[in-house]
């Protein structure tokens, strides 16, 4: 609360904390506002964080199905896969996707290129798009573990009595599984947004090199400034909308 409540006092202030001649203005919020960047930011943060949970879901859902309703036999190295992914740092990963497939100096895409006498490169990860599938893999571990522990909560004697009934197994998905695990769905959702659209890896490997900027790059650009001091108070309002973006 301490930490909040002092980011919120960097916002209003004109100056360096400790200069005597320490204000306090309403100019950072005006100026945040009316940057029409801003809002290009956000529009790309949003995009980000929709590719992310899309990719991460759809790869986390039938995985976990997979884990939890079958006699799917290899399920302890699924875990032991999943469990190693999590301990895979995300600039680790975010390097490895860039070395393969960035326009300028990606292994494959100059192979392709050599190989197809191509004009130039066919693939481009540093994108919104790339970033948001390089997040979502990086996030599949901790999305699986998620909606797995939901599926193995729920009874299956609710899905036995749906086959009971003559449904097919897509029936008893949409008209049982889905509406009995939604809530479990849905906070998982809310987690992974959240690292989602506090991360700082990926889209700083992959998207800075492009000038593609998300909150967190954009907040890191703002305190790290190629000429003259850092903009503390800028930095603190956006950290303020980051703040409220989270809490809603």
């Amino acid at each position: 609360m301490s930490l909040c409540a002092t980011v919120l006092w960097l916002s209003f202030i004109d100056g360096t904390p400790g200069d005597p001649r320490l204000g306090y203005t309403f100019a950072h919020y005006a100026e945040i506002f009316l940057d029409p960047f801003t809002y290009r930011v956000l529009a790309n943060t949003i995009l980000f964080l929709l590719v992310t949970l899309l990719v991460a879901f759809a790869l986390a859902l039938p995985i976990a199905w997979l884990i939890e309703r079958t006699d799917f036999p290899a399920k302890p190295v699924v875990f032991a896969l999943m469990t190693v992914a999590l301990l895979i740092p995300g600039f680790a990963v975010a390097l490895g996707w860039l070395f393969c497939w960035h326009p300028r100096i990606g292994l494959i895409n100059q192979a392709v290129v050599a190989l197809f006498d191509l004009s130039q490169p066919p693939f481009n990860i540093s994108t919104i798009i790339g970033m948001g599938l390089v997040e979502g893999l990086s996030l599949t571990p901790v999305s699986f573990i998620m909606v797995a522990a939901v599926l193995r909560s729920m009874d299956p004697a609710l899905e036995e009595a749906a086959t009971v009934q003559r449904c097919g197994p897509w029936q008893t998905v949409w008209r049982v599984t889905l509406p009995v695990i939604w809530p479990g769905l849905l906070a998982a959702a809310i987690y992974v947004s959240a690292i989602c659209f506090a991360a700082f890896d990926v889209p700083a490997i992959l998207g800075l090199s492009n000038r593609i900027y998300t909150f967190s790059t954009y907040v890191f650009r703002q305190l790290s400034p190629t000429e003259g001091p850092p903009e503390y108070g800028g930095v603190a309002t956006l950290s303020v909308i980051m703040l409220i973006i989270a809490s809603c």
